[in-house]
C-alpha cells in the first residue's frame, strides 16, 4: 500500500478511452485498491466498435519493516534482531538472509527484506556498555598543603561526586571521605575513599643547578617548599667566602649577576634559615649550586 502503478488501456486502433474512475486518457496512475474498468472505441474497416476489460487491483496490507529504536546492551548480552516482514526474502549488512539477526558487538545493523512488488528497509545502532568497576584508590594521608587529586577510574561518562559534581577529577582540599556514584546502561557503582592531612616536615628544596640565559628555563636560582614558614633568610657565596647574594624574601630569586654583572660559571655555596610558623621548628640547610652558561 502507498504505491502507485500505471494502468494501460492497449487496443490497435483505439480512438477513445472512457475508464471507470472518469478519465478519458489510454493510461490512468491508481494508488487505491478497487475494480478498474476501461471502455475503448476502436475504428475498423467493418465500423465503430467498443470493447471492455477489467482488472482488480489488491495490495499487500504490510507494515515497514522495523528493528526498533537505537539501544544500548550490556557486555555479555546478546540481542535479537527480528524483520518481522512475512514470508519474504531478507538481507543483512553482512549478506546474511535469515528473518533475525543475532548481534554480538556494537555497530550499525541494516536489513533489507521483499515479498513481491513490497519493499522494507530499516537500520539500526547497537551501543555497548561495560560492568563499572569503580576505584578511587586506597584511603591515605597527605602532607598539608600538598595538592591531592582523585580520579573516578572506570566509572564511565555519568557519574557525581559526594556533592554532587560531576568533574572529571576532584580536588581534595580539606580530611574527610569523598565518593563517587556512577550509573550505565547495565548497573550503578560506588567507591569511596579517606584522605587524612598530617603536618609534615618543612622542607626547602633548592635547585642543583640553574642556566640564567633568558630561555625560560631554569633561569633562577630559589626553593620551592609546601609549608607555611617565617623568618625566611638566604645567603650565597662564591668560592673566596664572598657574599654574593642575600634576600629574606622567598620570591626574591637570585638571577646569576653580581653587582649587576653576569656571575662567572662556576659552583657556588648557599646558606639558608627559616623557622616552620606551625610547630616553631627552626631549619638551616646549606648546600652548592652550579651556574652553568
Amino acid at each position: 500500500m502507498g504505491e502507485t502503478i500505471t494502468l494501460r488501456a492497449q487496443v490497435n486502433n483505439a480512438t477513445g478511452y472512457r475508464w471507470n474512475t472518469g478519465a478519458r486518457t489510454q493510461t490512468i496512475d491508481v494508488r487505491t485498491r478497487n475494480a478498474y474498468w476501461a471502455l475503448v472505441t476502436t475504428s475498423t474497416p467493418m465500423g465503430v466498435c467498443d470493447v471492455v476489460d477489467t482488472i482488480n487491483v489488491n495490495y499487500n496490507p504490510l507494515r515497514d519493516v522495523n528493528l526498533g529504536n537505537d539501544t544500548t546492551v550490556c557486555v555479555g548480552e546478546a540481542l535479537v534482531l527480528t524483520a518481522n516482514y512475512g514470508t519474504g526474502s531478507y538481507l543483512w549488512q553482512d549478506g546474511s538472509k535469515q528473518a533475525t539477526f543475532y548481534v554480538d558487538s556494537p555497530g550499525y545493523y541494516y536489513v533489507r527484506a521483499q515479498i513481491g512488488r513490497c519493499v522494507s528497509t530499516d537500520t539500526i545502532r547497537v551501543n555497548y556498555d561495560d560492568t563499572l568497576k569503580v576505584n578511587l584508590g586506597p584511603d591515605t594521608t597527605i602532607c598539608r598543603l600538598d595538592r591531592f587529586v582523585l580520579y573516578p577510574n572506570g566509572a564511565g561518562l555519568q557519574f557525581k561526586w559526594q556533592d554532587s559534581t560531576s568533574s572529571p577529577t576532584y580536588a581534595v582540599t580539606a580530611p574527610g571521605i569523598y565518593a563517587v556514584v556512577a550509573s550505565n546502561t547495565c548497573n550503578r557503582a560506588v567507591d569511596s575513599v579517606e584522605v587524612n592531612f598530617q603536618q609534615c616536615d618543612c622542607t626547602f628544596y633548592f635547585p642543583t643547578g640553574f642556566s640564567p640565559n633568558n630561555d625560560g628555563l631554569n633561569d633562577y636560582f630559589r626553593p620551592v617548599y609546601r609549608c607555611t614558614f617565617a623568618d625566611y633568610k638566604l645567603w650565597i657565596y662564591d668560592r673566596w667566602g664572598n657574599l654574593i647574594f642575600f634576600t629574606t624574601d622567598p620570591t626574591v630569586a637570585w638571577t646569576g649577576t653580581v653587582n649587576g654583572k653576569a656571575a662567572a660559571a662556576s659552583t657556588y655555596v648557599w646558606i639558608s634559615d627559616y623557622k616552620d610558623a606551625t610547630t616553631g621548628k627552626v631549619y638551616n640547610q646549606r648546600g652548592t649550586v652550579t651556574l652553568i652558561r
